[in-house]
């Protein structure tokens, strides 16, 4: 059986650059812009290391990052996810598709 190495600061620093500052944040009001200030501050970072590793460890996902709100007024209905959830999913894609990509 294969163990999920925990996650790293490089591996937060290199996902969040990759986000776009001007997408909509979700419910929880976050935009990435905000989220690259918050991150600057290395107990902020830590924390949100120890959260992402903490649900892999645990093999849950907290009901705050499957929170979404529809904008219906648009063209085409759009839902949006917290701000920090879909971090944490960016962050696992990419190692997952870093293992496909060997």
């Amino acid at each position: 059986m294969m163990t999920w190495a925990s996650f790293s600061k490089e591996e937060l620093f290199n996902t969040i650059e990759s986000c776009n500052n001007l997408l909509v944040p979700g419910p929880d009001k976050l935009s990435w812009r905000y989220l690259k200030e918050i991150i600057k501050n290395k107990e902020c970072t830590n924390i949100l290391i120890d959260i992402a590793n903490i649900c892999i460890d645990l093999g849950y996902w907290l009901s705050h990052f499957k929170t979404s709100y529809n904008l219906s007024k648009s063209f085409q209905p759009i839902m949006l996810l917290n701000t920090t959830g879909k971090l944490f999913e960016k962050m696992i894609g990419e190692r997952i598709q870093f293992f496909f990509d060997i």
